[in-house]
C-alpha cells in the first residue's frame, strides 16, 4: 500500500486550498442569501399587485375616478365642456365648503366657511342641485335665518383623480366650482324632499341616526351664478339654464352607476 509522505510544502499547501474551498463557500451562501432575499422581494411585489387589484373598487379602470366614499365614476368630460364638467364636479362630490355672511359676536358680516355634507340626488341620477341636511343649531344655519346667500365650493380633489395626477388642489386642473344662490328649505313631504333625503341618507349613512330633537331638515342651494375653474385662463362663467341642461354622464355610464347602487 502506497503511504504518502507530506512535506511541509504540501501542507502549507493543503491549508491554502482548504483556506480558499471556506471563502468560496461563503461567497456561494451569501449569493445564495441574496438570492432568496431577492425572490422573496419580488414574490412580495407580486402580492402586493394582487392585493391592489383585488380591492380595487368594482367597475374601476386605470381611467376611471373614485369618490371618497368609494364609488367608481367615469373620467371628467373634456375640460372645453364647462357646463357638464361643473355638473360632474357637483355628482362626484359628498361634501363641500359653504360660506355665509356671519352674524357671529366679533366677526359680525364677515364672510365664514364651513364644511358641509351634500348629495346632489340618486348618484345614477344627479340633479345639480346641492342638498344639505341642515339644523337650526348649526353655526352657518344662524347665518342663513338672517341671509340666505351663500356660496358653495367642491372640487375634484376630494376624489382620486388629482391625487393621481399629482395636481395639488389649487392646480387649475384639479376642478372647482363656486356655485351662488340661496339656501332654501325643502317643503317637508314633497316629492323633492323625499327624493334628496334618501340622496343624502344613501350617500351619508350616518345622518339617519342624527338626534331627533335637533330639528333636521332638508335644504337646497337655490343656484344664482356658477363658476368654474378647470383649466388654464381663468374661471368660466355657467348659466345656470346651461349648467341643468348639461348632462354629466353618458347613458352607458349610468347604468354602470345604477349597478353600484
Amino acid at each position: 500500500m502506497y503511504i504518502r509522505n507530506w512535506s511541509k510544502q504540501d501542507v502549507e499547501h493543503d491549508v491554502e486550498a482548504q483556506v480558499a474551498l471556506q471563502k468560496k463557500r461563503k461567497q456561494f451562501e451569501k449569493l445564495e442569501a441574496s438570492l432568496l432575499v431577492l425572490v422573496g422581494v419580488l414574490l412580495g411585489l407580486g402580492l402586493f399587485v394582487l392585493f391592489l387589484q383585488a380591492v380595487r373598487p368594482l367597475g374601476s379602470s386605470k381611467n376611471s375616478v373614485v369618490a371618497d366614499d368609494g364609488w367608481v365614476y367615469p373620467p371628467p368630460p373634456p375640460h372645453t365642456e364647462y357646463a357638464a364638467v361643473a355638473r360632474y364636479v357637483a355628482a362626484v362630490s359628498s361634501w363641500g365648503a359653504l360660506a355665509t355672511l356671519s352674524t357671529h359676536p366679533g366677526i359680525p358680516g364677515f364672510p365664514f366657511a364651513n364644511v358641509f355634507s351634500l348629495s346632489d340626488g340618486p348618484k345614477a341620477a344627479p340633479t345639480g342641485v346641492p342638498y344639505l341636511y341642515l339644523t337650526p343649531m348649526e353655526l352657518s344655519v344662524k347665518d342663513l335665518q338672517e341671509n340666505p346667500k351663500a356660496s358653495l365650493t367642491m372640487s375634484l380633489a376630494q376624489t382620486d383623480y388629482c391625487r393621481n395626477r399629482d395636481l395639488d388642489t389649487q392646480d387649475p386642473l384639479c376642478a372647482h366650482v363656486i356655485l351662488t344662490g340661496e339656501v332654501q328649505k325643502v317643503a317637508p313631504g314633497s316629492a323633492e324632499e323625499k327624493m334628496a333625503r334618501a340622496a343624502l341618507f344613501a350617500r351619508h349613512p350616518e345622518m339617519a341616526q342624527w338626534p331627533e330633537g335637533h330639528e333636521w331638515y332638508v335644504a337646497r342651494l337655490a343656484l344664482a351664478h356658477i363658476y368654474l375653474l378647470d383649466y388654464f385662463g381663468g374661471a368660466k362663467v355657467i348659466a345656470p339654464d346651461d349648467y341643468f341642461a348639461a348632462s354629466p354622464f353618458c347613458n352607458a355610464t349610468a347604468a354602470a352607476l345604477e349597478r353600484q347602487s
